[in-house]
């Protein structure tokens, strides 16, 4: 039961920061909704595993998977500026 609520908290954390991002860069964000929220809730996954500071809960530290979450979504959404500056559209 522990791991279902940490995933549903992942998976609530990068739905918000799906619509936040797309409302400050939208030109950044990775195009389709469910692309954009695999992509931070792996992030999201990732910080929490990774780093243990901040508030915890259902085994989900919130800081690090709130920045996880948001540093993985903004580097795919910037990866297409990056082809486009190297000339590999």
């Amino acid at each position: 039961m522990n791991l279902l609520v940490g995933f549903l908290i992942l998976l609530l954390i990068a739905l918000a920061l799906r619509f936040i991002g797309n409302k400050l860069v939208p030109v950044a964000m990775p195009t389709g909704c469910l692309k954009t929220i695999a992509v931070g809730w792996f992030g999201g996954f990732l910080g929490s595993v990774f780093l243990h500071i901040g508030p915890q809960i259902a085994g989900v530290y919130l800081v690090p998977a709130v920045v996880g979450a948001a540093a993985c979504i903004l580097t795919v959404g910037l990866a297409s500026f990056v082809k486009i500056l190297l000339g590999r559209v």
